[in-house]
């Protein structure tokens, strides 16, 4: 089926990345923040991160045919009951999102607008109007503002337009789960919304694992949990596994091993392995770049498919990792003293 990914502009890339890795999807295609794909895989919405919305394809036409297809469309085979038709117009890249506005319109920069001829193209049609199409093609037709069961979503661009039917919204409850609400407290812990985009990444599938061998609280281990996978997660010290336990007993995880080991002295192959490495002042008197060096010399050994490692910014990460290939980097800002590297390993 195609489907069309509404992303969050956050993090652009990574939002991207973090579909097509679920996907494994190399054919796909860019609008704005609309990524558009082919994929059978189910279940997107309760993995994805960075996905606002996801909707099934139903066309793309040019601007000054909307009329045209919205006439000749056959709705029937998608109505249901009753239905709402949204208009969401993102005009050009510097246009701000505006999440709680009742048709999420991307507001333009006037200047940007005139200079493209679109100065009045925002307001041309109505949702009034091009639902009219709508109401003319369908037997028993009747709107529902409200709560649609058949809800269609036009994105207009500078010269097109895209329509969708919306099948999935993203719960959105990661800040419910940030570090400070859970009984194992850790200040340097990642954003549960961050932590489960670094599985994602992976491609990990419901019936495979993954293992954290630094897994201080256990941010990472409580998403993969609570996405369904089963996760290991393992770290030397007596006190964050500690906190770890006490998070993972929190969220009622069953699917989630806790082990005291060395992460530099691992020995069992693990297809999936995804970390934020320990720095600075809340890493107890260690050598960071001696544990890096030891840690990628034992990464090489275990990791059979993929890695997701997160360096500090002022780590020359590159110069650490011998004989891995960097499939992905990002960039990840954190606040104005601390920004992080992740990187996307394969063997």
């Amino acid at each position: 089926m195609k489907l069309i990914f509404l992303l969050s502009k956050m993090d652009l890339e990574l939002a991207k990345e973090e579909v097509l890795a679920l996907t494994d999807n190399t054919k796909h295609y860019m609008i704005e923040n609309l990524l558009i794909l082919d994929t059978n895989i189910k279940g997107l919405e309760q993995r994805l991160a960075y996905t606002h919305r996801i909707y099934r394809f139903l066309f793309e036409c040019s601007y000054t045919k909307i009329i045209e297809r919205m006439k000749a469309f056959d709705w029937q085979p998608i109505y249901t009951n009753n239905f709402c038709l949204r208009i969401h117009h993102l005009a050009t890249r510097n246009s701000i999102y505006h999440p709680n506005s009742a048709e999420k319109v991307m507001l333009a920069d006037k200047n940007a607008r005139n200079k493209n001829n679109m100065d009045n193209s925002l307001n041309v049609f109505s949702e009034k109007e091009l639902a009219g199409y709508i109401w003319r093609k369908v037997k028993k037709p009747k709107v529902d503002l409200s709560n649609p069961t058949t809800p269609i979503e036009l994105f207009f661009f500078k010269n097109k337009v895209v329509c969708g039917l919306l099948i999935a919204e993203i719960k959105k409850d990661f800040n419910e789960r940030r570090s400070h609400l859970k009984p194992g407290f850790s200040p340097v812990s990642l954003h549960p919304r961050l932590a489960r985009a670094l599985i994602n990444l992976t491609g990990v599938q419901q019936t495979e694992t993954v293992l954290d061998p630094l897994c201080g609280t256990g941010g990472i281990l409580l998403e993969a949990g609570l996405m369904g996978i089963q996760t290991t997660g393992s770290d030397i010290d007596d006190e964050m596994l500690s906190k770890a336990k006490q998070n993972i007993r929190f969220y009622n995880l069953k699917n989630v091993t806790l082990l005291k080991q060395d992460a530099t002295k691992l020995t069992k192959k693990q297809d999936y392995i995804v970390t934020d490495l320990p720095y600075g002042k809340n890493t107890k008197k260690i050598d960071i770049l001696k544990l890096y060096k030891e840690f990628l010399t034992t990464l090489k050994k275990i990791m059979v498919k993929k890695a997701v490692v997160v360096f500090p910014y002022f780590v020359s990460y590159k110069k650490l990792i011998k004989n891995l290939k960097i499939d992905k980097e990002f960039s990840y800002y954190i606040h104005r003293s601390l920004s992080k590297k992740i990187v996307v390993l394969k063997p």
